[in-house]
């Protein structure tokens, strides 16, 4: 396993340069190589025979990623604390978690009519966007992403981490990747009168975007009706010129548009409205809770018991859960996908796709 056939993934938040680096082909290059070694042969001195750095540089990387908690140091002897999983590792959990791909798939299968029929009760069609246009977005990356992964981090929160209490993410480490059609994440802002989703495909990945509060403001004026940069000023009690600016930097985007050759302006990605969220956003809300306590909960155990009958038995548990998680999300989504069920993403996906907001208030 050469350790730049590894993908490191990041949930959550406040995790660091020094974790998303790993990832970059150069600036990650020798983190990787340590950590993957480290799992190799567990043992400071082998370790140190195999990665062409100085010993001083060594241990500085080991002091970094030990205070950071994904390292535990006994004497000689250092122990990986997030799973960094090899082909095999990854297909006895797959093995694993074959009835639990099938629980789900079939769940999301029986209320596909009830998110179609929420879907139609929302203002999406009102703004251009058919079923077609939103299908992916709404199962794959609100319920199945967004909605689901917050209930089950929820389920998992009476669960002991090896992290400590303040850290809000957490790392895992999958060689070559998932094997499936369809691998994705997706960047989140929850704010106070709202937030925004960016879906992203590992194939074909976006640069994060996080929609903040002040700009759902902007775009909720902006949701039903066209608006010029004078009526948005206005509205907002801001001068023009900063509406404006910011309405460049979004065409230039490509989340939104110049109607014609006007001053008036018009989003072109799907927003949720306050009415939308209390009907479409909230009925998912609904439905990913009960997905994980229908089809987590009673395997959370079994899926612990069998990390410590393996050789990962030492990682943080929630980090497993979570890349147990993981994995399900993106089979289903590819089954979802191969059966007909949802669209399939755009081979080579631009902006606007892949991106939602939605506003509370």
């Amino acid at each position: 396993m050469p350790s730049d056939e590894i993908d490191f993934y990041i949930h959550g938040k406040g995790s660091g340069i020094h974790v998303l680096i790993l990832n970059d082909p150069l600036l990650g290059h020798v983190p990787r190589e340590l950590l993957y070694l480290i799992k190799l042969y567990g043992d400071i001195d082998k370790v140190l025979d195999h990665i062409k750095i100085s010993k001083d540089y060594f241990m500085a990387l080991i002091h970094l990623y030990r205070i950071l908690g994904l390292l535990r140091v006994d004497d000689k002897r250092c122990k990986l604390l997030f799973p960094l999983i090899t082909k095999d590792e990854y297909d006895s959990i797959l093995k694993r978690v074959e009835g639990v791909i099938d629980l789900q798939l079939n769940y999301i299968k029986r209320h596909i009519p009830e998110i179609m029929n929420k879907y139609a009760k929302s203002s999406l069609r009102e703004q251009g966007f058919e079923w077609d246009d939103v299908d992916f977005l709404l199962i794959a990356g609100l319920l199945l992403d967004l909605i689901s992964m917050k209930s089950f981090r929820e389920m998992c929160a009476g669960i002991p981490s090896l992290r400590t209490s303040s850290s809000n993410w957490y790392l895992w480490a999958i060689e070559g990747g998932l094997d499936v059609d369809y691998e994705y994440w997706t960047y989140v802002y929850e704010g106070i009168i709202g937030g925004s989703l960016l879906l992203t495909l590992k194939k074909a990945p976006y640069s994060p975007i996080y929609l903040r509060d002040f700009e759902l403001q902007v775009i909720k004026l902006m949701t039903l009706s066209e608006k010029s940069c004078a009526e948005l000023a206005y509205e907002l009690n801001i001068p023009e010129e900063a509406v404006k600016t910011l309405l460049d930097k979004w065409i230039k985007l490509g989340l939104v548009k110049n109607i014609g050759s006007s001053d008036r302006y018009k989003i072109c990605f799907p927003f949720l409205l306050k009415d939308d969220y209390n009907v479409l956003f909230r009925s998912l809300m609904r439905l990913g809770k009960e997905l994980c306590e229908a089809v987590f909960r009673r395997k959370i155990i079994d899926l612990l018991r069998h990390k410590y009958r393996s050789d990962l038995k030492s990682v943080d548990d929630v980090a497993y859960l979570l890349l147990v998680f993981y994995i399900i999300k993106c089979h289903v989504v590819s089954r979802l996908i191969s059966e007909g069920l949802i669209n399939r993403p755009p081979d080579v996906p631009k902006l606007p796709w892949g991106l939602c907001g939605w506003c509370i208030i």
